[in-house]
């Protein structure tokens, strides 16, 4: 009988384990009253991410931070002055999007476990969904710019009601290490 079967590329570990530790207890997240089984799966891989518990360890807002690290590490896509365009939605920007902010205990969750900025939102069309945001601070992403070796240059809002739902900044690899925080 052959072993389990695994996505094409994927390599057994050399230590045959599955990587994961198991001491770690996973968080398990409760029912909810019209809350989908894919819904609260995805809710359970979001608490569980390593990456998620790895950014909260090292100081990180996001793991975005290891998204923009670990591209550039394996890619070198970026010279040390290269720029690129950081998007990021400003939903609080908008009233029609802050109604749809749903309180934590719809999923289960105690607000006082989640960082400040956290949000949860209804997020269905014609059906039941929620969808968890983080809104980003321009003085965030600025912090997630600098630890990531990226310096925020520009700036501006654009997209959306009133011209403010995504905020853009541009961001340079590296600078001076005089100017390094």
């Amino acid at each position: 009988m052959a072993g389990p079967r695994r996505p094409p590329g994927k390599k057994p570990r050399s230590d045959g384990t599955s990587g994961r530790d198991p001491k770690k207890l996973s968080q398990r997240v409760k029912t909810a009253r019209g809350r989908t089984l894919s819904s609260t799966r995805w809710l359970e891989r979001q608490l569980n991410d390593p990456f998620v518990s790895r950014a909260k360890l090292e100081g990180y807002r996001s793991r975005s931070a290891f998204k923009l690290t670990g591209i550039d590490d394996e890619f070198h896509l970026l010279k040390p002055g290269g720029r690129f365009i950081h998007s990021n939605w400003q939903f609080l920007n908008s009233d029609r999007l802050r109604r749809r902010i749903q309180p934590w205990d719809t999923v289960g969750l105690d607000p006082a476990a989640l960082e400040p900025g956290d949000y949860l939102l209804d997020w269905r069309q014609g059906g039941h969904g929620l969808r968890y945001v983080h809104h980003f601070e321009p003085d965030e992403l600025t912090a997630l710019a600098h630890r990531a070796g990226f310096e925020p240059i520009d700036g501006f809002y654009s997209d959306g009601e009133g011209g403010n739902l995504g905020l853009y900044q541009v961001w340079r690899k590296g600078f001076p290490e005089t100017e390094r925080p």
